[in-house]
């Protein structure tokens, strides 16, 4: 016993220092783990087993700050790999995603995963490896939340397809859910305010707290919920896997494995006892030589490590930045979603709504959200609804950015309408952005109706008008036609007073004995030639009026132009001598009434600008050109111009230099009106040096 003492004690600090030189030095203590001959063979024909982790899910399994999946649970299946000689490769990603992963075929284990009844239907779990305690946490100020049954009515916080919402809906209890990624995003939640409590398994909650310090934010109310079983687990039907890792997690507990992991990871109580000095000299004396190997290793690296310091320094600073940046952009992106109307949605490849976000601005709700989650939107929405989401989905899936639908849904017994955008997210996730558009599309269809009334009310005044326009321009031709009357009968008298006259005179001559047969064939001769000009004045006149006002016809626009200058007749001593320059040769198809009236309301223009002005002498000349079939028509005086206040209006009703009233200021309205609406043209007026032109297009009068 001495002896073996002795070597113990000499050997013992060889080893401690060969510890502190190489790192951790463990001998596992191999045991024969059986397995059937159908065991290997399934081994043997698969290239590896994948196990599924979460990605915070801290000491059981996460994601370090290096990227390096770590945790007691991650070591385990590590260790079985090993011990029983099949590859292992790892994922990680949130706790549904994981779930999903394996029923998917993704993987083949779920490395951590609470037994539950329901749960059972579709996976198979290994024995219970650990037992974690799930339990209320609470804002460390808040006082009003003691228990179970405080719940009902408040906002729980946990990670999506926690075991803790079937246990609250078995306990029937009334609440909102707060759907997160992790444990850490549920305790976050709560200390933000945005929800009330989270149901967590205690080790994961601590830890979060403990490592970012914030165990002075929230509080443990009443005893433990819950003591959750957690286990491996496969999909329900793979009973070799599961055979598998049971052997692996019994060799597990045999050989102290899940002790000394115990220990690693949640430490043990050190119970105290008696030091005895003097047989610890060998473990000092070993002590003093690893120090000795450390401080020389510490020179080889002082260098490197230097340099490596100066740079991580660097990364620190530009990391710090990036994080300002990052929690500056994430304070005004929870700023936009808590000013957003939009309720929003995210869904799946196969439709199931995975997360839901809204504000008070969103409007009513088809259903609070926990009734919904998890289901596919053909069970939620009604088919015609569920049917434009699920063409909105492969749409993007065929590589549309942005699908745009509308839908309706009968809410609280009111039809509600909504406008929903769909855009990609993440491979297999979709964003639906959803608005209730109800109030703006009772608004536009009030708009509309109010529009629809007004443009019937348009039409129908514009009917009036264009009504009122005919009357008034019927009426204005009349007036015309009254007015030359007029001028026909100064002309009419002249040739009367002629022949009137001629037969005095016969009188006269015949009491004094002077008439002879040569003086009264001379003198009825010339009475008649007054009365031929006079029938054949009346003729012309008689023959414009009666013919057809619709009928078209072939006339020389020279000798129309010369009508209407015979009808016109000088005004007491005042002269308008009238220039006809239109080549004789120019044929123009038209209705003869309206080009003789054109002419004659212009040269009555004229004729009444020298009576305002007191021109005693004035002229005007008329000349005329050809544009394929069109011709235009100008007339310039030598009146003195137009008054530059009335020339915008000159063609509009009512607008002259005399007093308006009712035979005043129509006739160039009556002009343009005959040119506009009968030969689809356009008349113009402006002033030029010694008085006005007029110019007219008449389209299409050229054959």
């Amino acid at each position: 016993m001495q002896i073996r003492g002795l070597y113990f004690h000499t050997l013992l600090p060889f080893f401690c220092a060969l510890l502190l030189y190489g790192g951790v030095f463990s001998v596992n203590a191999h045991s024969a783990v059986h397995l059937s001959d159908d065991e290997r063979d399934f081994l043997a024909q698969r290239q590896e087993v994948v196990f599924v982790s979460q990605t915070n899910y801290p000491p059981f399994e996460f994601s370090d700050d290096y990227g390096t999946r770590n945790g007691m649970m991650i070591e385990l299946a590590r260790w079985i790999s090993a011990e029983m000689g099949f590859h292992a490769r790892f994922l990680d990603m949130e706790f549904l995603e994981a779930q999903q992963a394996v029923l998917s075929g993704e993987a083949d284990v779920l490395t951590s995963f609470f037994y539950s009844a329901l749960r059972d239907e579709t996976f198979d779990f290994t024995q219970t490896i650990f037992e974690v305690p799930a339990s209320i946490f609470i804002a460390a100020d808040r006082p009003d939340i003691r228990g179970l049954r405080d719940l009902h009515g408040k906002r729980i916080a946990m990670q999506r397809g926690d075991y803790a919402a079937e246990f609250l809906q078995q306990q029937n209890i009334d609440f909102e859910i707060v759907p997160t990624g992790s444990f850490a995003e549920a305790a976050e939640a709560v200390i933000r305010g945005r929800a009330d409590a989270v149901i967590g398994d205690e080790q994961i909650v601590l830890y979060h707290l403990y490592r970012h310090n914030l165990y002075d934010r929230m509080k443990i109310v009443g005893e433990p919920l819950y003591i959750g079983l957690n286990s491996m687990a496969v999909k329900n039907g793979n009973a070799m896997l599961q055979s598998i890792l049971n052997k692996g997690i019994d060799h597990a507990f045999s050989s102290g494995m899940l002790d000394r992991l115990n220990q690693k990871w949640l430490g043990t109580s050190i119970p105290g006892r008696s030091i005895n000095w003097i047989e610890l000299w060998p473990y000092a004396l070993a002590l003093l030589g690893g120090i000795a190997l450390v401080v020389l290793w510490n020179v080889q690296l002082q260098r490197v490590v230097a340099s490596q310091t100066a740079q991580l320094r660097r990364n620190e600073q530009h990391l710090t930045a990036t994080i300002d940046e990052l929690r500056e952009s994430q304070a005004h992106n929870q700023a936009l979603l808590a000013a957003m109307p939009d309720m929003i949605f995210t869904l799946d490849e196969q439709g199931v709504f995975l997360d839901f976000h809204a504000t008070d601005l969103a409007g009513p709700q088809l259903m609070p959200s926990r009734q919904f989650l998890g289901r596919p939107v053909t069970e939620i929405l009604p088919p015609e609804a569920a049917r434009q989401t699920m063409e909105a989905i492969a749409g993007i899936g065929n590589g549309e950015r942005l699908h745009l639908f509308h839908y309706q849904l009968k809410i609280s017994g009111q039809l509600s309408f909504f406008e929903c955008r769909l855009v990609p997210c993440e491979p297999g996730h979709f964003l639906a952005l959803v608005r209730d558009i109800t109030e703006s599309k009772r608004a536009k269809d009030e708009l509309e109706q109010v529009l629809r009334r007004q443009e019937d009310q348009i039409a129908e005044a514009v009917q009036t008008v264009r009504q009122q326009e005919r009357m008034l321009f019927e009426q204005s031709r009349r007036h015309s036609l009254l007015n030359l009357m007029v001028n026909l009968a100064h002309q009419w008298r002249q040739p009367l007073y002629i022949a009137s006259l001629t037969l005095d005179e016969i009188e006269i001559l015949f009491q004094e004995g002077e008439l002879t047969a040569e003086i009264l064939t001379e003198r009825i001769r010339a009475g008649q030639q007054e009365i031929f000009r006079l029938s054949e004045t009346i003729s012309q006149f008689t023959e414009l009026y009666q013919s057809n006002d619709i009928e078209r016809s072939a006339f020389a626009l020279s000798s129309l132009c010369d009508q209407a200058a015979h009808f016109l007749s000088s005004e007491g001593s005042r002269k308008l001598q009238i220039h006809n320059q239109i080549d004789p040769a120019l044929i123009v198809t038209v209705n003869r009434n309206d080009l003789i009236e054109i002419f004659v309301e212009l040269l009555r223009n004229a004729v009444s600008t020298m009576g305002e002005r007191n021109i005693r002498d004035g002229a005007i000349t008329i000349a005329a050109t050809v544009d394929g079939q069109n011709v235009q028509v100008c007339l310039e005086d030598t009146l003195g111009g137009i008054d530059q206040q009335i020339l915008p209006q000159l063609f509009d009703p009512y607008v002259t230099t005399s007093f308006r009233s009712r035979d005043k200021g129509m006739g160039l309205y009556v002009v343009r009106r005959i040119v506009e609406d009968s030969y689809n043209g356009e008349i113009s007026a402006e002033n030029t040096e010694n008085g006005a032109r007029f110019r007219i297009i008449l389209r299409g009068v050229r054959q």
